[in-house]
């Protein structure tokens, strides 16, 4: 997994991009399925954790012919960091 962070006032994006490869994925209902948990630690200037570190579970489900094409180039997604004044929490994941 690699990921690009991008600052914004009180926000973060975060753009994932996952090796498909390298994810167990099962299949149900004709489908791929798998869960992926991320974990997001804060971190002051210093190095030292600011607040706590949410734990966040994304789940993934693709169609046959869109793990095919994860499998090849890779599977991309997007979550937006607010925060919350308590370290940050995850909003709004979008695999």
């Amino acid at each position: 997994m690699t990921a690009v962070v991008e600052h914004h006032d009180n926000s973060l994006s975060l753009h994932l991009h996952l090796d498909a490869a390298r994810i167990q994925w099962t299949q149900k209902a004709g489908r791929r399925e798998s869960d992926l948990q991320l974990m997001i630690r804060f971190a002051s200037a210093s190095g030292n954790q600011i607040g706590k570190i949410p734990l966040q579970t994304i789940h993934l489900t693709l169609a046959p012919e869109h793990h095919a094409v994860a499998l090849r180039d890779g599977s991309a997604g997007n979550m937006e960091l607010q925060d919350s004044g308590r370290g940050g929490e995850a909003q709004n994941p979008r695999p």
